[in-house]
C-alpha cells in the first residue's frame, strides 16, 4: 500500500507540471491573440480612414458636398492599439526566441559557462521587466485616481491602455520567471531550444517527415542528429528518387555534397540518393498556359 503510493507520488508530480505548462501556454498565447487582434483593429481603422477620405474626394470632384467620413482620434487610438501589441506579444516572442540576442558569447563558451550566462541574463531581464511592469501599474494608478483622459477629439481614460499595457508586461515577468526556473532546474529555457533548433538546421529540414528536400540537404550537411525532425530511414526510403532531391538545386551545390550523399545513403541504405540528382530532368513548363512541365527520368 505503500509502495504504490509512493509510486504515485510521481506520475501526479509529473501530471501537475504538464496541467500547469499546459496553462501557462494558454496564457501566452492568450496575449498573442490580443496583440494580433490589436494589430488587425489597427489595419480595420485605418483602411477605413482611407476609404472615406477617398469617397469625400470622389464627392467634391462631382461637385457634391462631402460627407465627411472620419474616425476622430484615429492616432490616439492607432497608438493606444500599437502598445496593446507591442506589450501583450512579448511573452511568446520570447519563448520562440523571436527577440534579437547576439548568442556569439554562447557559441563560443562551454555549456557551463553558458547556462551562467543564461541565467544571469533571465535575472537581469526579469528585473528590467518588474520594475517596468511596476512603473506602468503605478501609472495606470495615478490616471485613475486623477482621471486623466486623452487629449484628442475623443477623451479616452488613460488608464485603459494603460491597463493594457501593465497586463503585457506583467505576462513578461511571467515568461521570464518561467524561463529561469527552468534554467535553475537544469533544463533548457524554451527561447533556447528554439535558438537550438535553428542553428541545428531544423526549419532549413522542415518540421515535419514530409519535407525529403530539406531532410536530405539537412543530411548531407552533417545534421541528421536527434535534435532534427528529420524522417527515420525506413521513411527515407519510401520517399520517391525523383523527390528525395528537387529539380531546382544548381548543378554547382550538388556536385559540392555529392560525395556526402553517397556516405548518407550507404548508412542508411539508399544507394539511390546520388542517381536521381543527374538522372532526373524536368523540362520548364509555361506558366501562361498553365503547363507546369513534365519530370522524366532519363535512366529510362
Amino acid at each position: 500500500m505503500t509502495g504504490t503510493g509512493r509510486a504515485t507520488r510521481p506520475a501526479l508530480f509529473l501530471r501537475g507540471n504538464a496541467m500547469l505548462r499546459r496553462f501557462l501556454d494558454s496564457i501566452y498565447a492568450t496575449g498573442l491573440w490580443g496583440a494580433c487582434l490589436a494589430m488587425i483593429a489597427i489595419a480595420v481603422l485605418v483602411f477605413a480612414q482611407i476609404i472615406g477620405r477617398m469617397i469625400d474626394r470622389v464627392l467634391i470632384l462631382s461637385g457634391a458636398a462631402p460627407l465627411g467620413l472620419a474616425i476622430p482620434s484615429l492616432s490616439d487610438f492607432g497608438g493606444f492599439l500599437f502598445v496593446a501589441a507591442a506589450t501583450l506579444a512579448l511573452p511568446a516572442t520570447l519563448r520562440a526566441a523571436g527577440h534579437v540576442r547576439v548568442t556569439l558569447t554562447l557559441a563560443l563558451a562551454g555549456p557551463r559557462v553558458g547556462r551562467f550566462l543564461t541565467v544571469l541574463v533571465l535575472v537581469l531581464a526579469l528585473g528590467m521587466a518588474g520594475f517596468a511592469a511596476w512603473h506602468s501599474a503605478a501609472q495606470m494608478w495615478d490616471s485613475w485616481s486623477f482621471n486623466v483622459v486623452s487629449f484628442g477629439m475623443v477623451k479616452v481614460p488613460l488608464w485603459v491602455p494603460q491597463a493594457v499595457m501593465t497586463t503585457g508586461f506583467a505576462l513578461l515577468v511571467l515568461a521570464l520567471a518561467d524561463e529561469l526556473l527552468a534554467a535553475l532546474r537544469g533544463a533548457d529555457p524554451a527561447f533556447r531550444k528554439a535558438e537550438a533548433e535553428r542553428s541545428t538546421g531544423e526549419q532549413h529540414a522542415g518540421k515535419c517527415p514530409g519535407d525529403p528536400r530539406g531532410a536530405v540537404i539537412a543530411s548531407a550537411q552533417g545534421l541528421h542528429d536527434r535534435t532534427t525532425c528529420l524522417p527515420r530511414p525506413q521513411r527515407l526510403a519510401q520517399i520517391p528518387a525523383k523527390d528525395r532531391v528537387c529539380a531546382d538545386l544548381h548543378e554547382h551545390v550538388l556536385t559540392g555534397i555529392e560525395q556526402r550523399l553517397r556516405s548518407v545513403g550507404k548508412a542508411h541504405g539508399l544507394t539511390d540518393i546520388a542517381p536521381p540528382v543527374r538522372g532526373v530532368k524536368r523540362s520548364l513548363g509555361d506558366p501562361a498556359t498553365g503547363d507546369r512541365g513534365v519530370e522524366r527520368d532519363l535512366r529510362r
